[in-house]
């Protein structure tokens, strides 16, 4: 799959939402063409900006916090916690001590949600002594129409995130984009070796063919994901953490599911 370029385009913008038009009325006005790959909801094919708004659309919050000391002795040093909960997930992640923290109090949102929030023995939560950092992202998935277009005299070829956007669960980007730039090296090494000609130009559909097909795989991975963190209820939290502790205690179910969570099974699946 590949769209065609105009002619004289001299600037081509992926993801052509209010900020690509911005983008594109600067630089017409500096006298430079531009045109647009436009970004879609994947499920229909309608348009997504960089201020979509969607009933189904979910914020998630990172942040880098700083806990006082001494840590209840439930919580790990060493190793993630993930807590899932009616209202959504809560992933305890320890890192490095921080270099520059903050003072922005992010207690509330641990007492609520996080490690100990639900224990019954009156322990009590981690205290936040500081905060280095915070971000709030608004999920909506979004599918570029193209990963490859032919103009003239020019090719463009979209690799690893920048055709697609979802939510960040899993974390499926750096394993994908790693094994995209491979495939994608491989196609444009292929594409200069056959010389001018249709034919070299079909390596770089076919690369912009499976590279979609794979950012439509991710995309449903990523939902699904979050389908299985927000749940209607308490009752329905129940069920789905016993459900996912008797799958993943199943070594070939679980290997799968790492492998699939991480982006390793779709990103070493475009070699096959």
């Amino acid at each position: 799959m590949y769209a065609s370029l105009p002619s004289q385009a001299d600037i081509v913008i992926v993801g052509a939402g209010p900020a690509g038009l911005a983008a594109a009325l600067s630089l017409v006005h500096r006298g430079i063409s531009a045109c647009g790959i436009p970004f879609v909801e994947p499920r229909n094919g309608r348009p997504v900006g960089a201020h979509t708004h969607s009933p189904a659309a979910r914020l998630f919050v990172l942040a880098d916090v700083e806990f006082e000391e001494p840590l209840p002795p439930y919580v790990s040093r060493d190793e993630a916690l993930i807590m899932l909960t009616a209202q959504g997930p809560f992933v305890f992640m320890p890192l490095n001590d921080p270099r520059a923290p903050g003072h922005t109090v992010f207690r509330r949102v641990v007492d609520a949600y996080g490690p100990g929030s639900h224990r019954a023995d009156g322990l009590p939560t981690p205290k936040v002594k500081s905060l280095a950092e915070s971000s709030r992202h608004s999920v909506v998935s979004a599918l570029a129409g193209a990963f490859y277009a032919r103009g003239h005299g020019a090719h463009v070829l979209l690799v690893g995130g920048t055709g697609h956007g979802h939510s960040p669960a899993g974390g499926q980007g750096i394993n994908l984009s790693i094994c995209d730039g491979v495939r994608a090296g491989t196609a444009v090494a292929e594409h200069v070796a056959a010389g001018p000609g249709e034919a070299s130009y079909k390596v770089l559909q076919q690369y912009g063919a499976r590279g979609r097909a794979v950012a439509v795989s991710v995309i449903r991975v990523s939902e699904t994901l979050d389908s299985v963190q927000f749940v209607k209820n308490a009752w329905h939290a129940t069920v789905r953490g016993h459900a996912m502790w008797f799958l993943l205690s199943i070594l070939p179910l679980n290997s799968r599911f790492v492998q699939t969570m991480s982006g390793i099974r779709q990103g070493w699946g475009q070699f096959r």
